[in-house]
């Protein structure tokens, strides 16, 4: 299993992020793009000492620049 600093890079902090911290304790993170759910939660509860209900997961590819 790979360590909590390796799944997890950084939260997200945005206004629509912020807002679901605030109303439904739903917290967004940048995460390894090869980490499983449950290495994310675990990766999660040993940082932070908390328990994780759900873990959900998104991937996206970045926008194009425009030379």
């Amino acid at each position: 299993m790979r360590e909590a600093y390796d799944v997890i890079y950084a939260p997200v902090i945005t206004e629509k992020s912020s807002g679901q911290m605030e109303s439904s304790n739903i917290y967004t993170f940048i995460v390894n793009k090869d980490a499983n759910k449950i290495e994310i939660g675990q990766a999660i509860e040993k940082l932070w000492d908390v328990t994780v209900k759900d873990v959900r997961t998104m991937r996206y590819s970045g926008k194009t620049k425009r030379s």
